[in-house]
């Protein structure tokens, strides 16, 4: 028979499954952005992507600094789309 469990255990089971939820999602995503390989110019400004960046963002489209540009957007609420502002 189960112990009872109190209220530390079940925060433990639920961050438990929320892990290992968010970390399955995650490798998901990882995994399709791998099958799509990275753009050596950038889709915004037309500068060249470097290979380090490429590397460490698979699939990308924008160099950092205009992918940097399109998140400060985004954080204060110029820019809809998920993709950026120009995409």
């Amino acid at each position: 028979m189960r112990e009872p469990r109190d209220e530390g255990d079940i925060a433990q089971e639920y961050q438990t499954r929320h892990n290992a939820a968010a970390l399955a999602d995650h490798q998901a995503k990882m995994a399709g952005q791998a099958a799509t390989p990275s753009l050596l110019i950038c889709a915004d400004c037309g500068d060249d992507i470097t290979e380090d960046r490429r590397e460490a963002v698979p699939g990308c489209t924008r160099c950092a600094d205009c992918q940097t540009v399109v998140e400060r957007m985004r954080k204060r609420g110029r820019c809809a789309s998920k993709e950026g502002c120009n995409g």
